[in-house]
């Protein structure tokens, strides 16, 4: 592989007139202009570098004599230097071809072999692996970085801290999945960096909103993820978040106007959103009015609309969340009013999805289960999955689904109080229904969330070039930890949920979802009560009220079990 030097970016038309080119998406001013069709752009990565082994051989072959010469016998590599396999850079995964495959046969291609293998500089790889596995986060403002990150006095600060923000990401995703404590340590190093320069283009008025000081920023924040190895640092991914709020409303409006510095805008309103549910803190009103004025942009699609309006009830449903911890152990009637009536609002958002946003449900074929990497598989749970249209619309329906499931939490919590404190009258025929139905909603809920994992890690259904697993691995983080704490600790979905974080963590190194593995049997259960209600009903009235199913697919007991390389089990199923 030979690094060919920085390749233009414009389009195939101003490259082949050779002016220069805005490079506007999709289609670049200078050909709007012209009346002609764009032709579009090339990978910009893949033209970074060339696989020349294949000219090697030939020039090898072309230097070869027609005859060889008695008096010239030829050399043979020396044991201390024996002939070493060709290797590729970063990103090459197919094994490497050697000399005797290429059929190198003469003594000029012995001596044209390197005495040391090559090596990669750790902090272009690093960048390189970024640009590769995280194409669906990055906005322009970094897909145009040169992957060395070679920086200068001159250099912003803004850039500089981006710079050493995607070093650090890309160093840590790896040294998870190789299983590297130095790169690991070199990963936390570029972090220290970043957070320097970070800090310092925030003290500087004319930097603090630019878009590579905000790049930087969702850089951190995804750091902090990658790297979460105890329940102590699940939240430390916030407070990259916050930071970012006080920018997010400076920069005001004129944000909206450019495609980067938008793309920015949306990936980290959903992460201050889902910060704010954490935390239990409403959510920045002035962030609410700015997402507002994006769905009024010309460019405005209808998943950027559906995720304003998600996100205008996710605010109330922090609110309602903040109420209800200050009444969490007493019955407020306005408390549970409210919640209703938030949960009648998502619902009939969801009933006016257009029908780009509808999907289908399939039922698998007894033992199906996906490949995520060689060694690890996952198995639908209840032997359900989902296709949908795109990433984009997959992640628009779990927004809706855990902010529903958070909104019947508040009510399964009251209605719980009103039936079993210790002065409530015996709970009447309305009061059991209340209870049935949100039980049966939070159920079906979580199994959706389930069946949306393999569309999310791009093992079913239409793929996106733009988004890897590591993309879906990022995003179900959040739902399934809410979906797999539905019915408690003992309940196959909860192991489920458990052995589908421990793959997503070792197969795409995110060490935050291992960390979800394991604090996901301490979540209390929504549910539990139902169920007791449900049991001491039988038992009084001889089994009138039965099959708490809901209609949904029967869970089995026994989970389906597979193995790994390290022969290490994994009941990855129900």
């Amino acid at each position: 592989m030979v690094y060919c030097g920085k390749p233009s970016a414009g389009c195939g038309a101003c490259r082949a007139r050779k002016v220069k080119c805005d490079q506007t998406r999709p289609a670049c001013n200078r050909c709007i202009k012209a009346n002609r069709d764009c032709p579009g752009y090339r990978d910009h990565l893949s033209l970074l570098f060339r696989d020349q082994s294949r000219a090697v051989a030939r020039k090898a072959k072309s230097a070869t004599p027609d005859s060889s010469s008695a008096s010239s016998p030829v050399r043979q590599p020396s044991a201390a230097n024996p002939s070493l396999p060709l290797k590729g850079t970063v990103g090459v995964h197919s094994p490497a071809s050697t000399p005797d495959e290429l059929d190198f046969s003469s003594d000029v291609v012995v001596n044209s072999i390197p005495s040391h293998p090559f090596t990669v500089n750790r902090k272009f790889e690093a960048a390189c692996f970024f640009f590769d596995s995280f194409a669906w986060l990055y906005s322009g403002v970094m897909k145009w970085c040169d992957p060395y990150g070679d920086t200068s006095s001159t250099t912003p600060l803004g850039k500089k801290a981006m710079m050493n923000a995607i070093a650090s990401v890309g160093m840590a995703n790896l040294s998870s999945i190789q299983g590297s404590h130095s790169l690991r340590v070199s990963a936390w190093r570029e972090y220290a960096e970043a957070l320097k320069w970070t800090n310092a283009a925030i003290s500087d008025r004319t930097q603090v909103t630019e878009d590579t000081t905000l790049a930087a920023i969702l850089c951190l924040s995804l750091f902090e993820i990658l790297t979460c190895k105890h329940p102590a640092t699940i939240n430390d991914f916030i407070q990259h978040t916050n930071g970012a709020i006080a920018l997010l409303e400076l920069r005001g409006e004129s944000q909206l106007q450019l495609p980067d510095s938008l793309h920015l805008f949306f990936a980290l309103r959903n992460e201050v959103v889902i910060g704010c549910i954490l935390q239990r803190l409403p959510v920045p009103r002035r962030l609410i009015a700015l997402s507002e004025k994006a769905t009024k942009l010309p460019t405005a699609t209808p998943i950027t609309k559906a995720g304003h309006n998600l996100n205008v009830i996710m605010a109330s449903v922090c609110d309602l969340r903040i109420s209800h911890e200050n009444h969490r152990s007493s019955i407020n009637a306005d408390l549970l009013s409210y919640a209703f009536a938030l949960d009648s609002r998502i619902e009939d958002l969801k009933n006016n999805f257009s029908e780009d946003f509808m999907y289908e449900t399939v039922t698998a074929a007894p033992e199906t289960s996906f490949k995520l990497t060689e060694s690890r598989r996952i198995f639908p749970l209840n032997g359900i999955y989902h296709i949908y249209s795109s990433w984009g619309v997959t992640n628009v329906w779990n927004v809706y689904r855990y902010a529903r499931i958070l909104i019947n939490e508040v009510i399964l919590n009251q209605l719980r109080l009103m039936t079993t404190h210790p002065d409530a009258d015996p709970p009447t025929q309305d009061l059991k229904d209340l209870c049935y139905r949100s039980c049966c909603l939070v159920r079906s809920l979580a199994d959706d969330i389930c069946a949306s994992v393999p569309c999310l890690l791009q093992l079913v259904g239409s793929s996106d070039q733009l988004v890897k697993s590591s993309a879906g691995g990022l995003t179900i983080l959040f739902p399934l930890f809410i979906a797999g704490g539905v019915d408690g600790p003992e309940h196959p979905k909860c192991r489920w949920a458990q052995e589908c974080f421990r793959i997503v963590g070792r197969a795409l190194g995110i060490d935050q979802a291992l960390t979800l593995a394991d604090m996901l049997p301490d979540e209390k259960p929504m549910t539990a009560f139902v169920d007791a209600l449900n049991e001491s009903l039988h038992e009084q009235e001889n089994g009138i009220f039965h099959d708490m199913q809901c209609n949904t697919p029967g869970i089995s007991n026994t989970p389906n079990i597979i193995t790994d390389e390290d022969d290490q089990y994994y009941a990855l199923g129900a």
